[in-house]
């Protein structure tokens, strides 16, 4: 005979006062999972009382994963779409932001006003209009000396020209070649020291290319392994190309011009 137990609801006034429980506004709920032949089990959040999920607190943020969150300095909220991946100028000065979803491509942040300053996309809100919104795994990546800007796109990179206040101006794009029917996909750029090359991991021709900073040509390519999602240069020496998929491969990049051998780590 299966026996009967009574299941503390928690503290909550609001569930009490209205009869029930509204786990999706308020933080202070009881959880009850019931399985089958194994009772009741249950998991009180009572320490959130009658906080609301988007409440600020004295204790924070109250997030929906019954968690408080404090975070150090001031948020600066972007309404247009949300942030696949962001980088900092080399002067600190602006943040350029990827974003999806909300009818942009690029949002430019004045860190110095805390403003948003510039949106870049196909939409006629856009302060820039570029041809389209699709935007790479990672990146944008500024030149190292902050003149331009490059972001991943399919079949290539939107390039633009840095204006003295942080601004964007002049969109191009490089153009990389599809491999057969195999299109590319860029990932973040990485550019060498001196500016003038960048190497770029393409996902869909699973291949590592660097360009000509000046003129967009591919001058070389090497093989990497299945669909490499982050540009495996340093400044310095070698690192390891990321997958989002497959097995990981290990490019090393030589100190003498010899070609680059790829072999595959566990």
């Amino acid at each position: 005979m299966t026996r009967r137990r009574r299941v503390d609801r928690g503290r909550s006034d609001l569930g009490r006062r209205i009869g029930r429980r509204l786990p999706l506004l308020t933080a202070g709920a009881t959880a009850v999972v019931v399985v089958a032949g194994a009772g009741v089990g249950v998991a009180k959040t009572d320490q959130f009382g009658t906080d609301r999920v988007g409440e600020v607190t004295g204790r924070g943020l109250v997030v929906s994963d019954d968690q408080y969150v404090k975070p150090i300095g001031e948020r600066l909220v972007v309404n247009n779409g949300k942030i696949m991946s962001s980088t900092v100028s080399p002067d600190g000065s602006h943040v350029a932001a990827s974003l999806a979803d909300g009818g942009m491509a690029l949002a430019i942040l004045d860190l110095r006003t805390w403003q948003l300053q510039q949106l870049v996309g196909n939409n006629a809100a856009a302060d820039l209009r570029i041809s389209g919104n699709d935007v790479g795994q990672e990146g944008p990546t500024y030149a190292p000396d902050g003149s331009r800007l490059w972001l991943g796109q399919a079949d290539g990179y939107r390039t633009f020209t840095v204006n003295p206040d942080g601004t964007l101006a002049n969109p191009a794009f490089v153009r990389i070649p599809a491999d057969g029917a195999k299109r590319a996909l860029a990932s973040g750029a990485v550019f060498s020291t001196d500016g003038s090359t960048v190497y770029a991991a393409l996902n869909g021709q699973n291949r590592v290319v660097a360009l000509d900073a000046a003129t967009g040509a591919v001058t070389r390519s090497w093989p990497v392994g299945n669909a490499p999602g982050t540009s495996p240069w340093s400044a310095a020496s070698c690192t390891s190309a990321t997958r989002a998929a497959g097995r990981r491969h290990r490019v090393t990049r030589p100190s003498t011009p010899t070609t680059p051998r790829s072999r595959p780590t566990r």
